[in-house]
């Protein structure tokens, strides 16, 4: 993600996989002083994360409820539409779940 936004926001930031693996230490190292060093202010820090993701949940909870337009109950539980471009209903929800494996086999496509 931080490569993605070093290539979004600087035009001349030319990607190398080295790259990466330098960000991937950096965080560790990161990771590994906050959880040693920063021990003491550690409930703290994940007390003001909890309050923010709160906080972010309402604030895009209450916009998509009062501003997303309503339809009735039958709509909602009888209706579907599947503007994906597939013939076949079952092949695209198996496209759609490929995304989701690249997790679980621990390295990108």
């Amino acid at each position: 993600m931080i490569q993605g936004l070093l290539t979004l926001h600087n035009e001349t930031y030319e990607f190398s996989s080295w790259h990466s693996t330098l960000l991937g230490y950096a965080v560790l190292l990161l990771c590994l002083l906050l959880n040693t060093i920063g021990a003491a202010v550690l409930p703290k820090i994940e007390g003001v994360i909890l309050i923010l993701h709160i906080l972010g949940f309402f604030a895009i909870l209450i916009p998509l409820l009062h501003l997303g337009p309503a339809s009735d109950a039958s709509f909602v539980f009888n209706n579907f539409q599947s503007h994906v471009g597939w013939e076949n209903q079952g092949l695209s929800w198996l496209v759609g779940l490929s995304g989701s494996l690249f997790t679980f086999i621990g390295r990108l496509p």
